[in-house]
Parts: C-alpha cells; structure tokens; sequence
C-alpha cells in the first residue's frame, strides 16, 4: 500500500519541477563579458566590450598621471599645471585643462587646449606625464577662459540675478 505524500514534500517537489525549465533557460555569459547586445546599450557601451579592465595596458594612460601634470610651451618655458581632462560623450578624451596663477587654486586662469596642440611626453617617473604645448606660453595665456558646465549654469544663474534683480 502507498504511503500519502506529506504536503510540504509534495510542495518542494512541484516547485523543482515548475523552476527547472528557468533553470535550463537562463543563459551563462563569459566571464568579463556583458551579458547582450541590448545590454551594452542601455549601459552606454559598444556592443562586445569587456566589462571589466583587470590592468592598465602599456598603451594606456591613467588619468592621475596626467591631472596635475606640468605644462611647457614649445619653447620649454612653464605655462602651469593639467586641471582637468576633457572628455566627449564616447569618453575619449579631447583636451586639457591648463591652469596657472592664483593661490590654491583661486584666482588663475584655466584655459582649455585640445590635444592637438597639447601632446603627452614622459614626465620625471614613467607614471607622470608632461603636457608639451605646440605654441607659446603668451598664446596660451591670451586664450579664452574655460568655462566648464558647471561653472556655465552658476555664471547663467548669476547673470538672470543680476538681470531680474533676484
């Protein structure tokens, strides 16, 4: 004579068998890899780009190497110091930041240079760079200030005051 299936048993038993199509169905990615086409997309990146980077490669540069860098005009002379990087919307970066002048950062100019005149060289160390401009210190110093985003809205906010007395 059979025994009557415990109701708690029975339970465990149908959810095995109701998950184990999910289970055959669901898909493992390689390691590193994103996990689809449409899902490099929606998180901005060219279809079959890794995920991960484990190490910087010897045609790569980190950032910090160049942010704080020294800056020399095509004579050798000392313009100022790497602020900044400027990026496009694919991430490659553009240009540079040059600032000089002022006290901790308050009170110099910055002025945006892109990498056609400014071109990397080997800095003291093999991690630090130099930013070598194509031009003169005195063009440089005569170029436009930069105004980033942010400084764009707080200079637009202060003009709309200024304007509506508000």
């Amino acid at each position: 004579m059979l025994k009557p299936i415990k109701p708690a048993i029975s339970a465990s038993i149908l959810a095995l068998a109701l998950a184990a199509p999910t289970l055959a169905q669901d898909v493992i990615e390689p390691k590193g890899m994103t996990p689809s086409p449409a899902g490099d997309a929606a998180m901005g990146r060219r279809t079959g780009t890794p995920l991960f980077i484990p190490a910087k490669k010897n045609d790569q540069i980190l950032a910090k190497s160049i942010i704080g860098a020294h800056v020399v005009d095509i004579r050798g002379n000392e313009v100022g110091s790497v602020k900044d990087l400027i990026l496009d919307k694919q991430g490659n970066a553009v240009g540079v930041v040059v600032t000089w002048g002022g006290v901790f950062g308050i009170g110099g100019k910055a002025v945006g240079i892109s990498f056609g005149p400014a071109q990397l060289q080997q800095g003291e160390n093999p991690e630090t760079k130099l930013v070598r401009l194509n031009i003169t210190k005195d063009a440089v110093e005569a170029g436009p200030e930069f105004v980033g985003a942010k400084d764009k809205h707080s200079e637009s906010e202060a003009t709309r005051r200024s304007t509506t007395g508000g």
